[in-house]
């Protein structure tokens, strides 16, 4: 649903306002990089006062450029808001997110996970160019057209609706 593309400067933050995102953490991983756009936080759902909370670490760090979303959207002005997203930065220790993670990955995104995260290793045995999170100092690296495209073209064949269907069916 939405734009076809993810493509831009802007930095996609997690899902929700939980702590299992690690915030914090990805905040000061991201101010050692050079971003030129916005930083998209989703903090609509979850504990409020936690998403208050880094909503405010937030734009101590990075000033206009947060841009919390603590607001119900409809997914239509969800996914025209985070279109210019062409960064996305998932923070988990566990599997969460998939299908956020996922469309951003077929819409040409680049995504960083953390290495510890299960769905690092299952989308890379699938073949999936992703970014690993890690302490090296350094701007964000995009993925090539290449990377983006094969990208594509796993996601859409692994999700392909006769593929989910063959798998409900055999379970």
């Amino acid at each position: 649903k939405g734009p076809q593309d993810m493509a831009g400067p802007d930095v996609l933050l997690g899902n929700s306002e939980t702590a299992s995102h690690n915030h914090l953490e990805a905040l000061d991983w991201l101010r050692s990089r050079a971003c030129s756009g916005k930083l998209v936080v989703p903090l609509s759902y979850g504990d409020a006062a936690y998403g208050r909370a880094i909503a405010a670490q937030g734009r101590e760090r990075f000033g206009e450029r947060l841009d919390a979303l603590t607001g119900w959207m409809a997914l239509a002005d969800y996914n025209e808001r985070i279109r210019h997203c062409g960064f996305v930065v998932m923070n988990h220790r566990r599997q969460q997110a998939v299908g956020n993670v996922t469309s951003a990955l077929y819409k040409g995104a680049t995504v960083y996970l953390r290495s510890e995260n299960p769905l690092f290793g299952f989308l890379s045995d699938l073949g999936i160019s992703l970014r690993q999170i890690d302490d090296n100092a350094g701007a964000l690296e995009a993925l090539s057209a290449q990377e983006r495209a094969r990208n594509r073209g796993i996601i859409g064949a692994h999700y392909a609706r006769a593929r989910v269907m063959s798998a409900i069916r055999g379970l």
